[in-house]
């Protein structure tokens, strides 16, 4: 006990002598002790008790071991041992010692040795650093990775990371377990060579061309088949987002996919059910139409060759037989129509409306001359949409403001068209009968008629056609009217 209390003295006078050392020490920010062989406290500065909340006596009275967690006692010890037979010059280790209320605080301790000049151990150098704080943020920061990734791996969405050069990072469990692989199968390949992407040549070049375009900013998406586990191939909606740091440069890019498989054979069940029905309208309406004709012709033979035999109601007769089996046919020519609109697999192509128009104004020379109509289309755009439908929707809203007009009346009918972000709006007006506020929405119903056909002829379906025709490009269309001044029909179109 003698001797532990003399190299205590000792110990204590080389401090006060060198006043410089003891100044460095007693003031340090970090807590800092030295330690004889046995791990006793012989030196400790005032950082290292308020660190632990133990007096200096308190400290001295004790050993590393005593205040040392119980799970870290043997790694100290091991560099200790190390440290002390000369394997090491120093060491430094993350641990937890136990302070003087109970609770556990994580430190780092870097640990030294003083030698003799004779070359025997002297003491323990511990320089000791309150990391609680920051262990509290990485285990915060570690909860957070942890609940990241459970929702990353746990997500319905394939989820990858890549590089801006294209090189997978990192894959959630569910692309992985979509295909079957492990992380270490695909993490480090270029994208387009990982499993999913192998399903044929023209599949890879078109995602490294994706790659190359998502790295330079451009967000990505399309629809692509993909190969699933044991090479099954499955539909997906594909999509590459660039990931931006504050100089707006492309730091990374996330990939994602979600499986479309039932909506695509959904698809295609129904693109075959409408092939089915348009090809039994053709035959059924073809089937139709032979017995009209053949109800019409003998009609006007008979009006041409038996008029004079017949007396006025026969004549009568004769005529309103002609005329519904004229109907009848137009009714059947726009069934048809309307049931090949929402069929049109057609591309969407270019069209400038200039020439479409002018080639529908052709269609109604006759009636525009004979009604003394006037028709004014103002800064008419190229647009994108499928020709046909387009043509039927100018040809139906335009034969409509020209015939729905007032005994005697001279139409006047305008289009404008205008440029609202993503559509186009058009706007048609005309200067004909009108239509009451209360069959505004019912003009878009089939078969909706709201005149005789001895006050203006038609099937009821020109409006249906063209509510159609406007939904296949993504579009509304409705009517403002008033009763006997006239009517303007507005529609959109969208631009993609």
């Amino acid at each position: 006990m003698a001797k532990k209390l003399m190299a205590v003295k000792e110990v204590k006078q080389t401090i006060e002598l060198n006043s410089e050392f003891g100044n460095t020490f007693q003031f340090a920010a970090i807590g800092m002790a030295l330690v004889n062989q046995e791990g006793r406290w012989i030196a400790v500065n005032k950082s290292l008790c308020k660190i632990l909340g133990f007096t200096e006596e308190e400290l001295q009275s004790l050993s590393f071991q005593d205040i040392t967690h119980p799970e870290d006692l043997e790694k100290d010890l091991e560099f200790t041992s190390q440290l002390f037979n000369r394997k090491i010059e120093s060491f430094q280790i993350d641990k937890r010692y136990i302070k003087k209320s109970g609770e556990p605080i994580w430190i780092t301790l870097t640990g030294s040795a003083i030698w003799n000049d004779d070359g025997s151990f002297r003491y323990f150098i511990a320089q000791i650093q309150d990391i609680s704080l920051r262990k509290e943020a990485l285990e915060r920061l570690a909860d957070r990775e942890r609940l990241f990734r459970s929702i990353f791996n746990s997500t319905f969405q394939f989820i990858g990371f890549l590089d801006k050069n294209g090189i997978l990072q990192e894959a959630n469990q569910t692309a992985l377990d979509f295909a079957g692989i492990k992380l270490e199968d695909v993490g480090g390949k270029y994208f387009w060579d990982c499993y999913w992407w192998q399903i044929s040549p023209e599949t890879q070049q078109k995602l490294k061309s994706s790659v190359a375009r998502a790295a330079r900013g451009e967000f990505v998406a399309y629809e692509v088949e993909v190969w699933g586990r044991d090479q099954i191939p499955s539909t997906i909606v594909f999509n590459l987002k660039p990931v931006f740091n504050t100089n707006n440069q492309v730091l990374a890019l996330i990939a994602e996919g979600r499986l479309i498989q039932d909506i695509v054979e959904a698809r295609n069940e129904l693109i075959q059910k409408n092939q089915e029905l348009e090809q039994f309208t053709s035959i059924a309406s073809h089937d139709l139409r032979e017995p009209l004709r053949m109800v019409k012709s003998f009609g006007e033979l008979l009006q041409r060759n038996y008029s004079q035999k017949v007396d006025e109601k026969g004549k009568k007769y004769i005529e309103l037989m002609v005329s519904a089996s004229q109907r009848m046919g137009n009714l059947i020519e726009d069934l048809l129509r309307y049931s090949r609109v929402g069929n049109d697999l057609t591309p969407v192509e270019e069209i400038s409306l200039a020439e479409l128009l002018g080639e529908i104004k052709g269609l109604f020379a006759e009636l525009i001359d004979e009604k003394k109509a006037r028709l004014r289309f103002k800064k008419l755009p190229v647009i994108r949409a499928r020709k046909v439908p387009l043509q039927l929707l100018f040809q139906n809203l335009i034969g409509n403001a020209l015939k729905y007009q007032a005994p005697g009346n001279f139409p006047v009918i305008s289009l404008e068209v205008e440029d609202v972000g993503s559509f186009w709006k058009f706007r048609i007006t005309d200067n004909g009968i009108g239509i009451e506020k209360k069959y505004l929405e019912d003009v878009f119903s089939l078969f909706k008629r709201l005149h005789t056909n001895q006050e203006y002829p038609g099937t009821g379906l020109g409006l249906s056609l063209c509510k159609k025709i406007i939904q296949q490009h993504g579009g509304n269309i409705w009517i403002e009217s008033e009763l006997g001044k006239g009517s303007t029909v507005y529609f959109t179109i969208k631009k993609n």
